[in-house]
């Protein structure tokens, strides 16, 4: 039996198929799920996460770092990810 919540991922996944988007977190699900990942994926992963641990170690402020966090889930949701392949986002 099917939940609610399969329902909702189910049909966000073919949302993003129409689009051809698969963001950070599509290739975390798929991690999450034990789906095998290409290495250009794992390393987009790796260097999104370090990305967001230097960002996010670098803010002092209660305010910035809340609003900085925000961005980084929106990226890591919205953005195709080969974004985070490119050098500004290497190690």
């Amino acid at each position: 039996m099917s939940s609610a919540f399969d329902n909702i991922k189910k049909q966000r996944g073919s949302l993003r198929k129409d689009v051809g988007v698969v963001s950070i977190n599509d290739l975390k699900d798929k991690l999450f799920n034990n789906e095998p990942l290409s290495e250009e994926e794992k390393r987009a992963i790796v260097n999104y996460d370090h990305y967001r641990f230097v960002k996010l170690n670098k803010i002092d402020d209660e305010m910035e770092f809340h609003d900085m966090y925000l961005k980084l889930q929106a990226m890591a949701n919205l953005w195709d990810y080969r974004e985070f392949l490119k050098d500004e986002y290497s190690l």
